[in-house]
């Protein structure tokens, strides 16, 4: 082992009354018992209590104890975290034009995807009730699609665009078939969602 270490200082511990070496060696502070008569040059500092001690070494001599303290460096700051708001844009009765409304959403995505070019997202496509299941869901596609078009079209690779369609079956209210609702009510379930896969 090397035992050639730098930054040196020999300090008094109040409490014991012994004096202590300390040393820094190969990515550790050690802190080494020295007699008495070696140290009376040294500066008396008051001991800091510390306990953070990862291992004891006996030396030769007798009046050497070698007290290592590992050199641990200051927690590194955590890793930005990105964090993404995606609003839900929406359709008319039977319709999958992408609105006016619609399009500002849209706009706003796929900016962050331009600023995130390895981010991918699923778009998944919704109806309110009315209408039969098989109609809805195959409208439901073409919302979703038309969203992923929209997209494509602001120059987001189709490559990080998924679509999933589900019709009327994810409801979010009560306005099921025979529930009476406001139109306010069913525009809610006339969606398309996003779902960030990677930040």
């Amino acid at each position: 082992m090397d035992f050639r270490a730098s930054g040196n200082m020999t300090q008094k511990n109040i409490l014991t009354g012994l004096y202590l070496r300390r040393m820094l060696l190969c990515g550790f502070i050690l802190f080494l018992s020295v007699p008495t008569c070696i140290a009376k040059d040294s500066r008396e500092l008051e001991a800091n209590g510390s306990n953070n001690i990862s291992a004891f070494m006996q030396d030769t001599t007798p009046h050497y104890k070698l007290r290592m303290t590992p050199n641990i460096s200051p927690a590194q700051p955590p890793r930005h975290i990105v964090k993404w708001v995606i609003k839900n844009i929406y359709f008319d009765l039977g319709r999958s034009n992408i609105r006016p409304d619609a399009a500002a959403e849209l706009d706003k995505l796929a900016a962050l995807l331009k600023q995130h070019p390895v981010t991918k997202i699923e778009i998944w496509g919704y109806t309110d009730s009315r209408g039969s299941s098989q109609y809805n869901l195959i409208l439901s596609r073409r919302r979703a699609e038309a969203a992923k078009n929209y997209l494509v079209e602001k120059g987001i690779s189709a490559d990080r665009l998924s679509v999933k369609w589900y019709g009327e079956t994810h409801l979010v209210n009560r306005c099921a078939d025979g529930v009476n609702c406001t139109e306010a009510d069913h525009q809610l379930n006339r969606r398309v969602e996003f779902k960030v896969l990677n930040g």
